[in-house]
């Protein structure tokens, strides 16, 4: 339902914006300088502002009466991300140390027309192959589109 939905985007905006304070992000975001000198050093789209009163007063944004707002999924835009996978061996020959360790992947698919629930077999596929349950899990990050995708995947 809607409210659900709205709850998980609050609780996701709030954890967002406690952590960036905590400066949890400081040593995962690069600053990037725009040609017009403005410098982005932050994540634009963490609403620490927002409440379920806000949210709950967004229309829906594919079809009328749908649950998806504005407020309870992912905005579109850009963005990057970088990754240096590398063997132990290479770590220790460049002088790096690891910021974590590569234990399983995998992939799965679905039907295009419940696409959104694509992390959840691949999930399964991951903790399978490491040996793992979710319980095992002390943190996770997985790709919010939307509330309601992301409530079917946990």
């Amino acid at each position: 339902p809607r409210e659900r939905q709205d709850a998980f985007a609050l609780r996701s905006h709030r954890l967002a914006a406690e952590a960036r304070k905590n400066g949890h992000f400081d040593d995962e975001i690069l600053p990037v300088e725009r040609p017009d000198g403005v410098v982005v050093d932050t994540d634009e789209c963490v609403r620490e502002d927002t409440s379920l009163e806000k949210l709950g007063r967004l229309k829906p944004v594919f079809r009328p009466g749908g649950t998806v707002t504005a407020g309870n999924a992912s905005p579109m835009n850009d963005g990057a991300a970088g990754l240096l996978l590398v063997s132990e061996e290479a770590l220790n020959d460049l002088g790096l140390e690891s910021l974590g360790r590569y234990v399983a992947g995998g992939s799965a698919g679905v039907h295009p027309d419940v696409m959104g629930i694509g992390p959840v077999p691949a999930t399964r596929k991951v903790l399978a192959r490491a040996g793992w349950s979710v319980g095992d899990l002390a943190e996770a990050e997985f790709n919010e589109a939307f509330a309601a995708q992301a409530l079917a995947c946990v």
